[in-house]
């Protein structure tokens, strides 16, 4: 079992690395200039003022701003359907296989908002599903509960004609590895551990939360600290235990510019192959150095690589700590471009979305660019109506004891 689990992970990286990669090298980067409309932007790059609009969830695409950064898909992209005359979301559904509630969810339309060429965005779980084969007492119901996905998902997904199952028939479920293994997105650790793990908020308001992890050091978190005083946007810093010492100031200085530190373990492992004594050690170790500088104690972890398991949420749920993982991944310790980082974020942001960047990295790490996107990534934003605030505000949770 562990053997097909670290197959299932390695699949997925390779599959995740490759489909991010395609979408993101589709798309481009535009900052607004003086005098600049939607439309003639749109001209310029051959694709409709909607399609911009929509990628960008743009509440009111009359108005944009000097400065902003308006990500511009590409219109060859893969993982598309272009809308053809006569279309209508029915029909669309029954020739791509996919539900129409989750068709119009992820482009943000409906059959009134259709138009010929229109672009929309087929689910990357859709494009990359998980085959799974029947066995014994599966139904339906018993599999989208499984896998945190809808009933309907699976029968039109695999165009079934009942709801009764076959022994050894073959079904495609659109995620991409099992939600009870090792999971980023973790729909069942949402629902079994409500009070316990955590991907996004829950104010339903265009409420966001900048989260850094790694840190401290000596010269991207004080980077970092500049630019969020100089916006006044509040963030979390999930630190590592065995970092803080060495930067005792900065540590302070996190703190007394309003923002939150957390624990992101103290030596950055796996956290769930580590044995109940060796999980203590890095949870309680990282606390007590926290607390020795700040006089906090946190009630925030972040799982390092932000893997999960049943197991290590029922150990954090006895030591009264909460998980927090991210709704939106930057990749900035992989893609070190300003645009590419921006393009790996904003047409993801939506109320309650929890960001993931990085205030420190390894050797010779170099997170600059995370650094230098940080201003038009705050002021589009900003201008965009969305309000940055806390963890403890997002989720409606202590963050110390």
């Amino acid at each position: 079992m562990r053997k097909t689990i670290g197959i299932s992970i390695i699949l997925f990286f390779i599959i995740f690395t490759t489909v991010t990669s395609t979408y993101t090298q589709a798309l481009s980067v535009h900052r607004v200039k003086p005098g600049e409309d939607l439309y003639q932007i749109a001209h310029y790059y051959g694709i409709t003022e909607n399609e911009i609009a929509s990628l960008n969830k743009l509440k009111n695409p009359d108005t944009i701003f000097n400065g902003q950064v308006l990500i511009i898909p590409n219109i060859y992209q893969a993982g598309t359907y272009r809308v053809k005359t006569g279309d209508t979301l029915f029909k669309i559904s029954q020739k791509i296989h996919i539900p129409i509630n989750i068709l119009s969810r992820t482009n943000h339309i409906n059959n009134e908002t259709l138009y010929p060429h229109q672009l929309l965005y087929i689910p990357v779980r859709y494009r990359y599903p998980l085959y799974y084969q029947v066995k014994a007492g599966d139904t339906i119901y018993k599999l989208a509960r499984e896998y945190g996905i809808e009933t309907t998902e699976i029968t039109v997904f695999n165009q079934l004609k009942s709801t009764e199952l076959q022994l050894g028939q073959t079904l495609k479920i659109p995620v991409i590895i099992p939600g009870d293994s090792y999971n980023y997105n973790g729909p069942n650790y949402i629902r079994d551990f409500p009070d316990t793990f955590y991907r996004y908020g829950n104010t339903n308001q265009y409420k966001i939360a900048i989260t850094f992890d790694d840190g401290p050091d000596g010269t991207y978190t004080p980077w970092i600290l500049d630019i969020l005083k100089k916006y006044n946007v509040p963030a979390t810093f999930f630190l590592m235990g065995k970092r803080i010492n060495n930067y005792p100031e900065v540590v302070k200085r996190i703190i007394a510019e309003g923002h939150i530190v957390a624990s992101h373990s103290w030596s950055h492992p796996d956290l769930t192959k580590l044995s109940p004594a060796e999980l203590s050690l890095e949870i309680d170790k990282t606390e007590k150095t926290l607390a020795g500088i700040t006089g906090l104690k946190t009630k925030l972890v972040r799982p390092p690589y932000g893997a999960v398991s049943s197991t290590l949420l029922e150990r954090m749920k006895e030591f009264d700590y909460k998980v927090i993982n991210w709704t939106v991944d930057s990749r900035d310790w992989l893609d070190r471009d300003v645009d590419q980082i921006l393009i790996n974020t904003l047409p993801n942001i939506d109320k309650d979305t929890i960001i993931l960047f990085h205030s420190a990295g390894g050797e010779n790490h170099d997170l600059s660019a995370t650094a230098e996107m940080l201003p038009e990534f705050i002021q589009t934003l900003q201008m965009l109506g969305y309000q940055f605030v806390n963890l403890d505000e997002l989720l409606g949770i202590n963050v110390y004891e």
